[in-house]
């Protein structure tokens, strides 16, 4: 079968990509997609809840086999036992991560990308890419030069008079720690506590593929929607990728296009493009791919973030209610001290199970068949632990509200441990917290 686009990975990427392309009457557009559809009216209630947890840990959205280290190998002790493998979560089904995710509509700071301009990556700056961040969207709370009214991804915000108890005592401890209360995370881009932003409508999940490939989109005799199709192999005539092999319900088939485009997330790009012989000379040929075009960056520098999650036991009246099954209604934007970086570098977002993520990266993607390996270095081990030991200092757990103070204003003695930093100061911008042991009856599944 020929078209003109063949689209493998219908994804966050893949589902805006068909929707696009097909709108022009005369591309014939093949999307490829290894999960199961999810068209109007058939999505799984568990895609569309409110809480992502219940679409995340279902494994019939998963690529159930995709196992990766996650702790440090040691590269001057080679012969130690590597580390065991343990499941990758990632999304095998149409809309990809947003179909599984956390329905979190965040933007990256604008000195973020001033800075990949600044790195040689034109056209990323800024001013470049917020026209699409408001094409995208459909902000059913603010308008104005920050948003976008007429997009395909509906974004909306629970506000505080809406929290649960629990968010609303996080947030009058975010207030004392001397943090500032933002209405929209996505227009002011300084340090402060703020409402979340959210894809989603009714309480309702609005993934890429509910937002893109809809009833009207799917009506277009130029588009191919074309579900549990794995695509096996890129085909290559010289250096030019003229197709793939596909195996669509379990028998091979081959696909033929004058483009194809390879959207298949941070995982699964990279491997079809190593196996099919396109990435660095040298360890393709350790592995013995051919080597079809060497291009050193295929594989290299994956970025992931770590999380670390806290559960406690919270009274019955701070729980959420009937109103949303959301279990994040609020996060904190903070810097991290360093003058070196501009303000606002990360995000921590509170819940029912309170969490904090930073960044780590790995060392390269393996292509083997089936299985990519993920090796952390060492000094990405050493970054990740100065972060977490800054964080520490920066901003504490909060599971009480605020820190208790006697009647001239001290902290009280029976929480002073807590108030305190790793270093022995106190941090005026911390906020206090204590965890606890769970019962693994208790513990979230």
């Amino acid at each position: 079968m020929q078209y003109d686009y063949i689209i493998v990975g219908g994804g966050s990427a893949g589902s805006v990509m068909a929707h696009r392309l097909s709108a022009r009457s005369s591309n014939k557009v093949l999307l490829c997609e290894a999960g199961q559809d999810t068209p109007h009216g058939q999505v799984p209630p568990e895609i569309l809840d409110s809480y992502p947890g219940t679409a995340y840990f279902d494994p019939r959205f998963h690529w159930t086999e995709l196992k990766v280290h996650t702790e440090v190998i040691s590269h001057n002790r080679p012969e130690e036992d590597r580390p065991p493998l343990r499941k990758y979560e990632q999304a095998r089904v149409l809309g990809g991560g947003s179909s599984i995710n956390g329905q979190l509509a965040n933007r990256g700071a604008p000195t973020d990308y001033d800075e990949w301009e600044a790195r040689g990556a034109a056209g990323w700056n800024w001013n470049a890419v917020l026209p699409y961040f408001k094409k995208v969207e459909r902000d059913m709370d603010f308008d104005g030069p920050w948003h976008g009214k007429d997009g395909r991804i509906p974004v909306r915000r629970i506000f505080p008079d809406l929290w649960n108890g629990h968010a609303k005592a996080v947030a009058k401890a975010f207030k004392e720690a001397g943090f500032e209360y933002l209405q929209d995370q996505n227009a002011e881009f300084k340090d402060g506590y703020f409402p979340i932003t959210i894809s989603n409508l009714y309480d309702r999940r609005v993934s890429a593929a509910i937002g893109y490939l809809d009833p009207g989109t799917r009506l277009r005799d130029n588009l191919t929607v074309s579900a549990l199709t794995q695509v096996k192999g890129l085909l290559f005539e010289g250096t030019r990728c003229v197709g793939v092999n596909a195996l669509v319900d379990g028998k091979e088939t081959e696909f033929r296009g004058g483009e194809v485009i390879v959207s298949s997330g941070a995982i699964h790009s990279p491997a079809h493009l190593l196996r099919a012989g396109v990435g660095p000379a040298g360890h393709l040929r350790d592995l013995g791919i051919e080597v079809v075009t060497h291009v050193p960056g295929v594989g290299q520098r994956l970025m992931d973030h770590p999380s670390i999650s806290v559960s406690s036991f919270i009274k019955p009246e701070s729980r959420l209610g009937d109103m949303t099954r959301r279990h994040i209604l609020l996060a904190l934007r903070y810097s991290s001290g360093d003058r070196r970086r501009a303000v606002g570098r990360h995000v921590c977002r509170w819940r029912q199970q309170i969490g904090l993520a930073c960044g780590r990266r790995a060392d390269r993607l393996i292509a083997r068949r089936g299985l990519q390996d993920i090796f952390g270095d060492r000094p990405g081990q050493a970054r990740l632990e100065r972060l977490a030991g800054r964080a520490g200092r920066r901003v504490q757990l909060a599971v009480r509200p605020a820190r208790p103070r006697t009647a001239d204003g001290r902290v009280s003695p029976a929480r002073r441990d807590a108030a305190e930093c790793g270093d022995g100061g106190r941090d005026e911008r911390s906020v206090p917290g204590e965890l606890y042991r769970t019962r693994p009856q208790n513990r979230c599944r």
